[in-house]
């Protein structure tokens, strides 16, 4: 995969994620799923463990709020963001919350320990997947990439059980296969049961209209919830 095409998949996700193509950073929320707090570009959940995974590498590279967000690492550790009403969280939570958005926003360390996470614990596995099926269109990686940071790597494979098609790697045409993953995953996402998932369909609907326009190497201009890709 090219790099600019990678930088062009990574920012399509970010508009999903965020509503910004370069990432927001410094987004931080508490989830109403069990999650706790949501954080960063691709939005890094306590209860998934990554947040405290780039606290962690923040703390490493000796970020400027390394110090401040130490004494929150016992929470962190306990997922205890998980059990907060997001409605009344306590003083630490909102503490907490406000010093990660203040290092996102200040701190290149914080963008630097995000990306590092980010990739470590999505891109390369939704890449390492992609290639393994031999897929070679960017729209096609977008799409497993997706699923990645929406679902955890390990999403990709329940979908993949839901619909007949191969992958290239199994005799399939890649389009043909693509096409029908990002179906049987629109599928999953309107009948899951938590509505704030469920409000996510526009993901599956932004790659089938790539697809359905025959941009598989996802050549600008074209837009993604009304952010302009030129």
């Amino acid at each position: 995969m090219r790099p600019e095409r990678t930088d062009v998949i990574k920012r399509i996700i970010n508009v999903f994620e965020t509503g910004r193509a370069e990432g927001d950073y410094g987004a931080a929320v508490l989830l109403r799923d069990g999650a706790g707090i949501s954080y960063g570009r691709s939005q890094a959940t306590d209860g998934g463990g990554n947040l405290d995974r780039i606290v962690y590498r923040y703390l490493d590279l000796g970020g400027t709020f390394a110090d401040a967000l130490r004494p929150f690492l016992d929470e962190l550790d306990s997922d205890a963001t998980t059990r907060v009403d997001p409605d009344a969280p306590p003083a630490w939570t909102r503490e907490l919350m406000a010093l990660l958005s203040r290092a996102g926003n200040e701190d290149p360390l914080m963008r630097q320990a995000q990306d590092e996470i980010f990739d470590q614990e999505y891109w390369v596995p939704a890449e390492r997947q992609a290639s393994e099926m031999k897929l070679r269109h960017p729209l096609s990686y977008a799409v497993v990439y997706d699923t990645c940071i929406h679902s955890g790597p390990r999403g990709i494979v329940r979908i993949r059980r839901t619909f007949p098609e191969l992958p290239p790697s199994r005799g399939g045409d890649e389009k043909a296969w693509t096409v029908a993953y990002a179906r049987a995953r629109y599928a999953w996402l309107a009948s899951y049961p938590v509505p704030a998932v469920r409000k996510t369909l526009y993901r599956m609907k932004t790659f089938l209209a790539l697809a359905e326009a025959g941009n598989w190497t996802l050549d600008p201009p074209f837009k993604v919830l009304n952010v302009g890709f030129d």
